[in-house]
């Protein structure tokens, strides 16, 4: 009795199989054959019969008044680092950010880094603290332009 079930089940699979390759093959001709419409015919059918127009709906909120200001970074070129001090010419810069660190080989301590920090105040350079590496810095400022 098993057998029969599962023969069945496997001619299902097959007649299911040979189907869809038959409908798709033949551009829907399953379908047509049992007496349907294919999606292209469907909506070639649409398109002739528009529907009524309906009521017009609330006007929308007016746009914005104009194109609004791009705001990007403009960067500063960047500058590599061996020693700790201040970073010349980043005292116009908001914003400055390590780009790079190299990491020397022949140095013996392990505690290699890099440490970058604003100025104590507004109008001071930013600064670096390197410990035996290379530190790459970029500073950048905000520019805006409609």
């Amino acid at each position: 009795m098993s057998r029969g079930i599962g023969g069945g089940f496997v001619a299902v699979i097959l007649v299911a199989i040979v189907a869809a390759l038959w409908n798709s093959y033949s551009n829907g001709g399953l379908i047509r054959a049992l007496g349907g419409a294919t999606l292209g015919e469907l909506a070639a059918e649409t398109a002739k019969h528009p529907g009524p127009p309906g009521p017009a709906g609330p006007p929308g909120n007016p746009g914005p008044p104009g194109a609004g200001s791009v705001v990007s970074l403009i960067a500063q070129g960047p500058a590599d680092f061996d020693k700790s001090g201040s970073i010349p010419g980043s005292e116009a810069y908001p914003l400055c950010t390590l780009s790079k660190i190299v990491l020397r080989r022949y140095v013996v301590h392990p505690d290699r880094s890099c440490e970058l920090a604003p100025g104590a105040s507004q109008g001071d350079p930013w600064q670096i603290v390197v410990n035996g590496a290379v530190c790459g810095v970029t500073c950048f400022t905000v520019g805006a332009n409609k």
